[in-house]
């Protein structure tokens, strides 16, 4: 009756394998039995039985449906998922049609079965679909730049970058996607442009001055490329919410690159040092007062809680970005709950503080073209970068592609 046949007695598995069909068929056709609903959730709920639905779900042949939307909320097919934001990302322009799929889109996110299930990027689409660019309109100083990427566009950096993870080899999915994001990057760094001229690095001497604020056991973590938006990732794989959080920003010094930055928060005088020996040489030297110990943040333990001051060093996400490219996405949760376990047990081990501090931030690409590469022409001595030009000369820019800075560094003056 529960599967709409007479009574005929059959093996178990076979018996299994009908109610078992006729439950995601239900779910396929959005009219499943309540009792085979109830069936699904307490099955998904589970532990002890959840395997073996994939078991099931693996061998269930899914027919083609004509409206991919009929279907029940808590569906099982990833499949589908896919096809829906394929759909979305092909009418993302389209206002109407994005309020119309964006309570489709709430439902799903907030379904316990489909994250059950590890289909967990709705919230990322929701994050990109609901920003409203109008608020960018609003933004009249640098400090009003600040505060709004701060508090709501890093959001939408975080929500991409996860995008980027999980749809960047399907370009009928991300490029549409990338597209929207870039229009409202554009629009925003319209504006943080426009207001450069008061951005002010304060990276230099952070960690002396980290050092000269603390007199308790401190431990400061020296991340590479951990920008504001992927430290919040790591802010959120901390458990312990009895640990008092505070946050604040560091702005980068300028070019922003490993070596210069690395040197601007260990070098006090900002002199550019070539090598990680050489920076912690100059913190000790500088500080012969403090008991100073570095370490590799991957081989912190339980045992790590002997020096009064400790440096802990991780060179990722950044150098995830320079091994794998565009696949250094995958990794970035990997890294965040490093980054959280070891904070974690450093607070265990009795330091009072934990700082967390880093040279520079994380750039995303996504999908590049020709299009998006910046062709100058200067003249004389030239030290071409991926992110800066340094010139022996002073070079004539178009302002609305370059900001130029006058920045000295060996044989150069300038900076662009």
């Amino acid at each position: 009756e529960l599967i709409g046949q007479t009574y005929v007695a059959k093996p178990s598995p076979t018996l299994a394998n009908e109610v078992v069909s006729t439950m995601l068929t239900g779910l396929l056709e959005n009219n499943v039995n309540s009792t085979l609903l109830n069936i699904y959730s307490n099955w998904l709920d589970s532990l002890s039985y959840k395997a073996s639905f994939q078991s099931y779900l693996s061998k269930y042949k899914m027919i083609d449906k004509a409206d991919i939307f009929a279907v029940h909320i808590s569906h099982p097919f990833r499949k589908l998922d896919d096809l829906w934001l394929a759909e979305i990302a092909k009418n993302i322009q389209d206002k109407n049609y994005i309020s119309t799929i964006l309570p489709k889109i709430n439902q799903r996110n907030s379904d316990r079965t489909a994250k059950g299930l590890g289909i967990n990027f709705w919230n990322e689409v929701k994050i990109l679909l609901e920003f409203d660019e109008k608020n960018i309109n609003q933004i009249n100083s640098f400090e009003e730049a600040v505060t709004f990427y701060v508090n709501s566009f890093s959001k939408l950096d975080g929500a991409i970058r996860k995008l980027y993870s999980e749809f960047l080899s399907d370009k009928e999915i991300i490029a549409p996607l990338q597209s929207y994001y870039k229009n409202l990057s554009v629009l925003f760094l319209d504006k943080w442009f426009k207001y450069i001229d008061a951005y002010k690095s304060n990276q230099t001497g952070k960690i002396q001055e980290i050092l000269n604020s603390n007199s308790g056991k401190t431990a400061i973590v020296v991340g590479d490329g951990v920008s504001w938006e992927f430290s919040k990732d790591i802010i959120s794989n901390i458990h312990n919410k009895s640990y008092k959080l505070s946050s604040n920003y560091i702005f980068a010094g300028l070019p922003s690159e490993t070596e210069h930055n690395m040197s601007q928060l260990y070098v006090a005088t900002g002199e550019v040092l070539p090598t990680k020996k050489k920076r912690e040489n100059y913190l000790v030297k500088t500080n012969e007062d403090k008991s100073i110990d570095f370490i590799d943040l991957e081989n912190v333990n339980e045992t790590t809680d002997a020096a009064h001051y400790l440096i802990c060093s991780y060179k990722d996400p950044d150098k995830l970005g320079e091994t794998y490219q565009q696949k250094a996405l995958k990794y970035f949760d990997d890294v965040a709950k490093t980054f959280a376990a070891k904070i974690q047990q450093l607070l265990q081990n009795g330091y009072k503080n934990v700082y967390l501090v880093t040279d520079h931030g994380y750039t995303l690409t996504g999908i590049l073209e020709n299009s998006d590469k910046i062709e100058v022409n200067f003249f004389g001595t030239v030290d071409k970068s991926e992110r800066f030009i340094r010139s022996e000369n002073q070079q004539q820019i178009d302002a609305d592609l370059l900001i130029g800075k006058e920045i000295k560094y060996k044989e150069f003056n300038y900076c662009y």
